[in-house]
C-alpha cells in the first residue's frame, strides 16, 4: 500500500521513523481514524477539528491542517480505495529530539504519516450484537485528547479478547466513562443515556452524529453518569465508533441484556447511521 510519509507518497516499507522521533520515544503525537465510504469521508471536518484541537494542547507547531484532505483523497486515489470502503489512520508527533530530551526541542519538524486499508463492516456483529467486559480505568486526566499513548487500552482490549469480548468499557470510581476505541451509551425507559463530555472521555464523532439522530428521529436522549450498579436496570447498551458504528452490546461479561437481543432503539439508529454512511 502506498503511505503519506513527510510530504512524499511512498511504499509503506520505505518509511522509516528515526529512533529518535518523539512519537517513539514519548508517544509524543495525536492521530485520528477517519471512515472513507467509497464516496467520501465521513465527518472529515469533524475529525479535522479534533486533531486541530489535539494539537493546540499537546503544543505541537503543525500549521498545515488545511492540506490533510488533500492528502487524505490523493491517498484514497493513489491506492486504488476510490470506490472501495476505506479506514485512513493519520499521525503527528512532535518530531525528532536528538539526543533524547523530555524538553521540547528548540527546533523540530512534525512527522506526518497517513495511509489506507479497505474496510469490510462487520455485518453479523451489527446484527446480533456483542459481549464487553468492564474494566478499571487507570488511563490519564486528558482522556479527551486523542494521543497515541494507549497502554491501557490496548492491556484492557487485549483483556477483552482473552475472554471471548469484543471491547472493554472503562469504569472510573464506580461510573462509566467509553470504550477503548469507542464510546457507549444505553437505553433505559425508552430513553438514550450517554456519558457527559469531561476530560476523561473522547469526543467521539460517532457519538456526536448519533445524537444528532436522535432529534431527527425524535428519540429522547440525556447526557449523565451512568453508575456501575445500575447497569443491570437498563433495557438496551451500545457501542458507537468509527469502525464499528452503532454495535448492540448483547451481554455484560455474564449478565445478558435484553435476553441476548440487540434492542428496538439500538437497531432503530443502528439503520440510520447506517444510511448516512450508505447514501
Amino acid at each position: 500500500m502506498i503511505t503519506y510519509f513527510n510530504g512524499n507518497y511512498l511504499e509503506e516499507d520505505l518509511c522509516k521513523i528515526s529512533p529518535f522521533d518523539r512519537g517513539f520515544l514519548f508517544s509524543d503525537g495525536v492521530y485520528e481514524v477517519i471512515r472513507y465510504t467509497g464516496k467520501r469521508f465521513i465527518e472529515f471536518d469533524s475529525h479535522l477539528e479534533r486533531l486541530k484541537s489535539g494539537l493546540e494542547f499537546m503544543k505541537i507547531n503543525y500549521r498545515e491542517t488545511e492540506k490533510l484532505i488533500d492528502i487524505c483523497n490523493e491517498l484514497i486515489k493513489n491506492n486504488n480505495l476510490t470506490e472501495s470502503g476505506a479506514i485512513l489512520y493519520m499521525q503527528i508527533t512532535r518530531g525528532i529530539s536528538n539526543p533524547r530530551n523530555h524538553l521540547f526541542p528548540a527546533e523540530a519538524n512534525p512527522t506526518i504519516i497517513a495511509n489506507v486499508t479497505k474496510f469490510f463492516p462487520q455485518d453479523e456483529k451489527l446484527k446480533r450484537g456483542v459481549k464487553i467486559i468492564l474494566q478499571e480505568d487507570i488511563r490519564w486526566s486528558g482522556c479527551n485528547i486523542k494521543t497515541t499513548a494507549l497502554i491501557p487500552n490496548i492491556l484492557a482490549r487485549q483483556k477483552a479478547f482473552e475472554q471471548n469480548a469484543e471491547e472493554a468499557v472503562f469504569i472510573r470510581d464506580d461510573v462509566v466513562t467509553e470504550g477503548t476505541h469507542t464510546s457507549f451509551c444505553g437505553v433505559k425507559n425508552e430513553y438514550l443515556i450517554i456519558p457527559p463530555l469531561s476530560n476523561h472521555i473522547l469526543p467521539g464523532i460517532t457519538r456526536k452524529v448519533v445524537l444528532n439522530l436522535c432529534d431527527e428521529l425524535d428519540i429522547p436522549y440525556v447526557e449523565r453518569n451512568i453508575n456501575e450498579e445500575e447497569l443491570r436496570t437498563f433495557d438496551e447498551f451500545m457501542l458507537l465508533s468509527t469502525k464499528m458504528d452503532v454495535t448492540p452490546v448483547v451481554q455484560i461479561e455474564g449478565i445478558k441484556i435484553n435476553d441476548g437481543m440487540p434492542g428496538e432503539i439500538t437497531l432503530q439508529i443502528q439503520k440510520a447511521y447506517l444510511d448516512i454512511i450508505n447514501s
